[in-house]
């Protein structure tokens, strides 16, 4: 009986593996089509040997402890005319006769998200922040962007922060562009980092060991020259599919009149770089533009990859490229579909308020995307009306339909950039996603917003998710181009453990007394109709103990999770604290405030929701 038992529990665990590593079969392109305009083979199998481990060491997080320099990051653009693009398009912004047609209400009704969790990350002097997060699903939350590293809990607790530079043993000089994508079938995470200053000359591609980011890594260098032609390396994409790593990146030739050359994408494999071994990896190359490579949705898929091909601005196609298989596959191909699109073009820069600085919008470089279930979906920005707009393609990879899009461009005079997108569903059929982009206009600093898009691809308008005060100004002012340099991508992570759909939010806000980007992190969990009439209640209220001396223990039933203020105040009305900003989940919740510092009186504790609306009061009575 008890080999029985045994037998049966192996056959469990490995059905259970198999699943879990089984993926998602990616759909087929067509073998012949009329937007077909190129078919190679695969390129030599590689091999690169492990570099170094390494470790972060641990901060002193009670000290807050961070150190800025102002460095110049990366600027390049992979198509001629962007810049002259976009001072044509600013002069119709600025023509008073020029017409603005917006569809984005900025309203949340329909299926929306509450937001939870949020939290300042930290300061960086280098501009852009390029902001990247990725989540475990222990809620390990690791942010990156440039120059910088934290590592936080899913309750917004500062586990370890460290600079790029001392985490890669100073092997990689002025690292920046920054890449972080966690692999939820094998429970680790994959990180990129890139030279910048005036070297240029390496490339990192980080395996955790484990499951714990502040844990150790397998480090590999590989020279940014990547086909010994002169070049380096920049503008990275990162991929995680069924058996894969994949990053895509831009080759540039040297000097000051540094001009684009072609795209290129590293495939390795990832079981090697999580164990330590030797890595085997393969250079595709010969790219038209920028790269950016598909991620896994719900499901991650496989063999091989998709990618998509945009140009910075000024066309009127995209390229679809599928890498039929996997490393070990010497049959494999690079297929490549030139897909006519409805014309894009790059916008004119931002608008701050109070503030003669505009912001750098970026060009129409694809900037996130993912595959799930038969549809590729990504968005870019685009220009409509002059002004900066989001637009997000879903596409069949056998129909190659990459004219369904939706165009999303603010009523307001705001501008819309630098998107990247999630599944905002737990289940592998349903097509439901959300874009997190940022916002900015003449009455309006910086700030993060986001969209909800349907199975249908029906949404309503965008909500808002944080924003900082005031502008960025001379610390990131390029006076060459006119502006200040914004983005240059978001970040979203899709959280695989959150029994109701969640993604966590990286973005980069103003903070007006230094004149600098913040990066902003923010959880958003799907909710089904958030205009609906059922009242937010409280089903019961306790406190304990009341009196109370050094503290009191509030005990709160609700029956719908809200977004809620915890505050305290006099009987007559004075404010005396904001105690708290968190969220009240559907059942029971425990809210506990120190009162030892409170002159013995009687107060009013008050639970507000999202709107101000008052969910409960209650008298606390304070002793010594």
């Amino acid at each position: 009986m008890k080999k029985e038992l045994l037998i049966l529990l192996f056959t469990l665990c490995y059905v259970v593996a198999f699943t879990q590593n089984s993926g998602t079969p990616k759909t087929s392109t067509p073998s012949l089509h009329p937007f077909l305009k190129e078919t190679s083979k695969s390129p030599v199998l590689k091999e690169k040997a492990l570099t170094f481990i390494a470790h972060p060491k641990q901060a002193d997080v009670k000290f807050n402890p961070i150190l800025v320099s102002d460095v110049s990051r990366n600027y390049s653009h992979d198509k001629s005319g962007v810049e002259r693009v976009k001072a044509e398009q600013q002069i119709i912004r600025d023509d008073p006769n020029n017409k603005k047609i917006g569809n984005d209400e900025e309203s949340r009704s329909g299926i929306s998200f509450e937001k939870g969790t949020s939290f300042y990350a930290d300061l960086d002097n280098g501009c852009p922040n390029d902001n990247t997060i990725a989540i475990s699903k222990a809620g390990r939350i690791m942010s990156m962007m440039n120059g910088h590293v934290g590592i936080y809990s899913s309750n917004g607790v500062k586990i370890n922060v460290y600079s790029l530079e001392a985490f890669f043993n100073f092997n990689i000089s002025d690292p920046c562009d920054p890449k972080v994508e966690y692999d939820p079938v094998n429970d680790r995470f994959f990180m990129f980092v890139q030279a910048c200053g005036s070297s240029k000359d390496k490339v990192a591609m980080a395996f955790s060991t484990t499951n714990d980011p502040n844990g150790s890594w397998n480090i590999y260098v590989f020279d940014s020259d990547a086909l010994g032609d002169g070049s380096w390396s920049d503008y990275p994409k990162v991929a995680i599919t069924r058996d894969e790593v994949f990053v895509s990146l831009n080759l540039f030739s040297q000097g000051s009149s540094s001009s684009f050359r072609q795209s290129i994408v590293y495939q390795m494999d990832k079981y090697d770089g999580y164990q330590g071994n030797s890595l085997s990896y393969k250079i595709w190359d010969n790219f038209p533009s920028t790269t950016l490579i598909i991620r896994s949705g719900v499901g991650q898929y496989g063999p091989g990859a998709y990618l998509i091909n945009t140009y910075a601005g000024d066309a009127d196609e995209i390229f679809l490229t599928d890498i039929t298989g996997n490393l070990d596959n010497s049959n494999s191909q690079k297929k490549t579909f030139e897909i006519p699109v409805e014309y894009y073009t790059a916008p004119p820069s931002a608008y701050q308020p109070n503030s003669d600085y505009r912001l750098d919008t970026g060009d129409c470089r694809a900037q996130d995307g993912y595959y799930q279930n038969g549809t590729i979906h990504f968005v870019h920005t685009v220009s409509n009306q002059s002004y900066a707009s989001i637009r997000y393609h879903r596409m069949s990879p056998s129909e190659l339909n990459a004219d369904k899009f939706f165009l999303t461009t603010a009523v307001g005079e705001k501008d819309y950039t630098y998107p990247s997108i999630s599944p905002f569903t737990n289940d592998l059929g349903d097509q439901t996603s959300i874009v997190h982009f940022a916002a900015s206009g003449l009455d309006t600093p910086p700030e993060m917003r986001a969209k909800v898009f349907n199975h249908d691809f029906s949404t309503e308008g965008s909500g808002y998710v944080f924003g900082g005060s005031g502008g960025v100004e001379e610390a990131c002012y390029n006076s060459s181009n006119n502006y200040s340099r914004w983005g240059d991508y978001s970040g979203i992570a899709f959280d695989y453990a959150a029994s109701t759909p969640t993604v966590w939010l990286a973005g980069s806000v103003a903070s007006s007394s230094v004149n600098e980007w913040w990066t902003y992190i923010a959880e958003l969990t799907a909710t089904g109709t958030p205009t609906s009439t059922e009242e937010v209640t409280a089903l019961d209220m306790k406190m304990f103990p009341n009196p109370a001396v050094d503290y009191i223990q509030v005990e709160i039933s609700m029956n719908k999770k809200v977004p809620s203020t915890f505050s305290l105040y006099t009987l007559d009305g004075q404010l005396i604290s904001h105690l708290y900003d968190g969220v009240l989940k559907a059942g029971n919740n425990t809210f506990t405030f120190d009162t030892s510092t409170l002159l013995p009186n009687t107060y009013l504790l008050t639970i507000t929701n999202q709107k101000n609306e008052i969910i409960k009061t209650e008298r606390i009575i304070v002793t010594k």
